[in-house]
């Protein structure tokens, strides 16, 4: 299916990125082709979070349990239907220089995607370049507006005090950066103009 495509090459990139990590998905306990997939590329798969009682996650709730799996100088949320590319490795070394040089536990750092219907075959990340990809992606697409946020860098601390907000509900990845703006011990980072994403687009 188209869905499995997205979340496949998701995954596949996030798995190809060169950089040490963990990789988490959160998902149902029944979503069988998640799991093999999980298996395939060595990912870590969590079906135990809070959720609401129309079955949607709790942002703060995946957050805190993904701290408590991997102690990482940055975790990073990022929608299944994400593509990220080598510079997403760059950009998070460029966060640890400013981490090493402010002495900050509180980093926050998001940035624009590029929205793209031009993929919808599974990418295998070690046969093509980045700049391949990317050229595909940009046959038909288009720079997403600032409003639409995909992926959250985060430290430990940096959420301490964010209210509980539900996933994909409207407008809730502009309140998670609305309370980084707002907290003054948050250092803010835009990455849009260093860290390329692919948003493969969906009708729903």
């Amino acid at each position: 299916s188209a869905n499995r495509v997205r979340q496949t090459n998701c995954l596949a990139s996030l798995s190809n990125l060169r950089i040490d990590k963990e990789i988490i998905l959160f998902g149902e306990a029944d979503d069988a082709e998640a799991i093999e997939t999980c298996k395939k590329y060595n990912i870590k798969y969590l079906t135990d979070f809070k959720r609401s009682e129309s079955g949607m996650p709790f942002v703060n709730d995946l957050f805190e349990r993904t701290l408590t799996y991997a102690e990482a100088d940055f975790y990073c949320y990022i929608n299944c239907d994400i593509i990220a590319l080598g510079d997403f490795s760059q950009a998070l070394n460029v966060l640890y220089e400013k981490k090493i040089k402010n002495k900050t536990d509180s980093i926050f750092a998001c940035g624009q995607r590029w929205d793209s219907d031009s993929i919808s075959e599974i990418i295998n990340f070690e046969e093509l370049s980045d700049e391949q990809i990317l050229s595909t992606a940009k046959l038909t697409g288009r720079m997403h507006e600032p409003t639409g946020i995909d992926y959250f860098i985060f430290q430990k601390n940096t959420f301490s005090n964010m209210p509980d907000l539900l996933i994909a509900r409207a407008v809730f990845d502009n309140l998670i950066v609305g309370h980084a703006v707002m907290n003054d011990n948050i250092d803010d980072y835009d990455m849009s103009s260093i860290c390329t994403v692919i948003h493969q687009n969906h009708n729903y």
